[in-house]
């Protein structure tokens, strides 16, 4: 039988087949990671097939430390995308069933020729091996696939724990700006007891100076009520610089209060956000060696498998190539034995020719002289048949006439 086209003819890579990385092949795959200095994003995918294409993917982003607006459309894209990604995860496996039952079919329906002299029947089992080869070529090319796949996960994987890297960086900073506010809010109110301290005596001074000068101007004119003037105007002067102090207090001290509470609202939601982006982080993370070591466990056990099959057909093969050696060195044999053999039968025939045309010119001259009295000649033709193997002779037999 015919060898098969596709063994024939070399295949060339297109759009439509075999494992492509990027856009407007015959599959993608692809890992990415992004961050910048207001906000960052970050995304994966993964993908291959056998006469297809496929892609999955997932992707977080965030400015200034919040979600974007378009979330739920990224959420949509995930989803088809996944959906995609496990299409072509069963197309995949429904190519690797058809393979292994086509190998097992091949395996199982061997059956020993009825005679070594079958030479049809060996081809045909040589181009059933042949018509295995792209297959074995489509699953070393999803092998390939799933190193790259592997490769660029582990690239993710280390641009988020980069990112982890730098949000904890992100994270101890914060903390020591807390402490500081922390700080300075402490010495601001040690300031104002400070102040207050410091008012209370200066007013004790100036009642003890007053109080002194009322002395003096009573005993240089003690006919007047100066005291009583004295204390009114001391009691007003207190009571409005009392009154101006609390509202200059409570009003300072609103402005630092509210002004570290602010800085303190907004450290510590910063503080969450980096937080909850970090658990987040950590948990893709964890998806992502988990994904690896899927894959890396896949692409193994499929190496194991597909080696052992592999080597099985390369026995087969170099059994079958030895046995089409034999055969052709014993066609080649038998068709000399042939040759040989009938040379020999050529020779004796001529032979035996050139016996009965010297017998029949016997016999006639015979009967033409049968008056005369002269002495009879009596011819024996002896005829000798020896069958010769490899120049040895085997067996010999002869016959007189």
């Amino acid at each position: 039988p015919p060898l098969p086209p596709h063994f024939l003819k070399k295949k060339s890579g297109g759009g439509g087949g075999g494992y492509g990385l990027g856009a407007g092949g015959g599959g993608g795959a692809g890992l990415g990671l992004a961050a910048g200095g207001g906000g960052g994003g970050w995304g994966a995918g993964l993908g291959f097939g056998a006469g297809g294409g496929g892609g999955a993917g997932f992707g977080f982003g965030g400015g200034d430390l919040s979600a974007t607006a378009n979330e739920k459309a990224t959420m949509q894209n995930l989803n088809d995308r996944l959906a995609s990604y496990l299409d072509q995860v069963r197309v995949l496996e429904m190519s690797n069933a058809d393979l292994e039952l086509r190998i097992k079919e091949y395996l199982g329906g061997k059956t020993a020729p009825s005679s070594r002299d079958n030479l049809s029947y060996e081809l045909s089992r040589i181009c059933k091996i042949m018509y295995c080869f792209p297959n074995i070529q489509d699953v070393t090319r999803v092998n390939g696939g799933l190193y790259l796949s592997i490769d660029n996960a582990k690239l993710a994987a280390s641009s988020v724990e980069a990112d982890i890297a730098g949000l904890k960086r992100l994270l101890d900073e914060l903390t020591l700006a807390r402490s500081d506010l922390e700080i300075r809010i402490e010495g601001l109110r040690e300031d104002i007891i400070y102040h207050k301290k410091n008012h209370e005596e200066e007013m004790a001074a100036m009642r003890t100076q007053m109080s002194g000068n009322v002395n003096v101007q009573v005993a240089a004119a003690p006919g007047e009520d100066l005291n009583r003037i004295l204390s009114e105007i001391r009691e007003q002067y207190e009571t409005l610089v009392a009154k101006n102090q609390r509202e200059l207090d409570k009003e300072t001290l609103a402005k630092e209060v509210a002004a570290s509470a602010a800085d303190l609202n907004t450290s510590k939601s910063e503080v969450t956000e980096i937080r909850r982006t970090l658990q987040s982080l950590e948990i893709e993370l964890q998806s992502q060696q988990t994904m690896v070591d899927a894959l890396e466990g896949t692409l193994s056990e499929t190496e194991l498998r597909y080696s052992v099959k592999l080597g099985t057909m390369q026995v087969n093969i170099t059994g079958i190539e030895r046995q089409l050696q034999d055969i052709k060195a014993e066609i080649e044999r038998k068709d000399q034995e042939y040759r040989m053999l009938l040379d020999i039968k050529t020779r004796l025939e001529m032979e035996i020719a050139e016996y009965r045309r010297l017998l029949d010119g016997e016999i006639g001259g015979g009967n033409a002289s049968s008056t005369s009295t002269g002495p009879t000649r009596t011819v024996k033709v002896k005829t000798i048949v020896e069958e010769v193997v490899d120049g040895k002779v085997v067996s010999s037999s002869s016959t007189t006439e």
